[in-house]
């Protein structure tokens, strides 16, 4: 497996983006592609698709990424994925975006492994 390729979010990137936020609300205001392309002009954000889940990563300081948008099973493998590319980058694991709902999520599938 090649590494993942992040991009920027452009005006083109607009319908696939949509999608997943259509299909998968949340009421965060970071969820609207209108606010992922205005502040990928001003921020190092950029998204990629993994295992048919959205991720978002800020490559600012290191890299953090957003919460997975995407169905459960979507969401776990993807976050696996982002696990393993920490781990083979040497940096630190870290998330944005997590709701109480989504650490939930979380805890159930690695218990007592987040904060």
């Amino acid at each position: 497996m090649g590494a993942t390729q992040f991009k920027r979010a452009e005006l083109e990137d607009q319908e696939i983006i949509s999608h997943y936020f259509e299909h998968h609300t949340s009421r965060s205001c970071e969820r609207t592609f209108a606010n992922v392309y205005l502040w990928s002009r001003q921020y190092k954000v950029k998204y990629a698709i993994l295992h048919n889940a959205l991720v978002f990563r800020d490559e600012g300081d290191g890299h953090t990424y957003a919460y997975p948008v995407g169905k459960p099973e979507a969401v776990k493998a993807a976050l696996e994925e982002l696990m393993k590319i920490c781990e083979d980058e040497d940096c630190e694991f870290g998330l944005y975006c997590v709701t109480p709902e989504n650490f939930s999520q979380m805890e159930e599938w690695y218990p007592g492994q987040f904060r």
